[in-house]
């Protein structure tokens, strides 16, 4: 009797296994996405009363966001910010202002 398994090292019955020889085709990767920056907030004048984001105080300072947090924390002349909820927090522009100009007369 001749047995059903003459092709023991290729595909199985069903086609789900493949021999080493009979790899599938490779998966073609998707190309690297790069992150956009962000376009910068325009304000048709500067606003000088009312809560602005970490964003907002980083673009009208010239710095960082991270720099926003970093100098909340450790410098004891920058503004304190508002928190709203837990994860809201915002600066009010006032002190936001005065603290540039007094940095700027320096």
């Amino acid at each position: 009797m001749a047995t059903k398994n003459s092709n023991a090292g290729s595909r199985s019955q069903a086609g789900q296994h493949f021999s080493e020889a009979e790899a599938s085709p490779p998966i073609a990767k998707r190309p690297a996405t790069r992150l956009r920056p962000r376009p910068p907030r325009v304000f048709p004048f500067p606003p000088t009363r009312g809560l602005a984001d970490v964003v907002a105080v980083s673009e009208c300072l010239g710095i960082g966001t991270s720099t926003v947090w970093r100098l909340s924390s450790e410098d004891p002349t920058f503004p304190k910010p508002v928190r709203l909820a837990p994860r809201c927090t915002r600066w009010r522009w006032e002190e936001i202002h005065s603290w540039a100009e007094l940095r700027g007369s320096r």
